[in-house]
């Protein structure tokens, strides 16, 4: 890995930290569930459906990411927490997200991760396959149709 790529790890790595701790002040919000994959070497791609649990209602959700320092390719579900959800279409937007975990069968990845309207997501991922991951993640999360 060059430095570029560690350098703008460890950067947002350490900004995500604070987010953490605001989220697990507070109630969530909202709940999420997803399942999807993911395939990568050096940069990946995930590509994940799910439904967006928020005031008594169900809402579908759908999400694409990209991400650097991840090689392998997997199924992933996740469950998270949404926090600082005020409005329902403020969930929707890019969210720049710091994760780290490893699967070689069986395997887990946390990942906090914050879009332009302040929503902050809490995944906890379970995968599937071979999935190395310390990786910096930009992520695309819209309400479907």
């Amino acid at each position: 890995m060059n430095r570029t790529y560690a350098a703008l790890l460890m950067s947002l790595s350490l900004a995500a930290s604070p987010l953490v701790v605001n989220a697990e002040s507070t109630t969530p919000d909202a709940t999420l569930e997803i399942s999807g994959k993911t395939v990568a070497v050096g940069v990946g791609f995930t590509e994940a459906k799910g439904t967006l649990h928020y005031q008594g209602q169900s809402y579908p959700v759908q999400m694409h990411g990209l991400s650097l320092a991840q090689a392998g390719a997997s199924n992933i579900e996740a469950t998270g927490e949404v926090y600082h959800l005020s409005r329902l279409q403020d969930v929707s937007g890019s969210y720049a997200a710091a994760s780290a975990g490893a699967a070689l069968v069986d395997g887990h990845t946390e990942t906090t991760m914050k879009n332009q309207n302040g929503v902050v997501i809490r995944l906890h991922t379970k995968t599937e396959g071979v999935d190395l991951r310390l990786s910096v993640d930009g992520v695309s999360l819209k309400l479907a149709q």
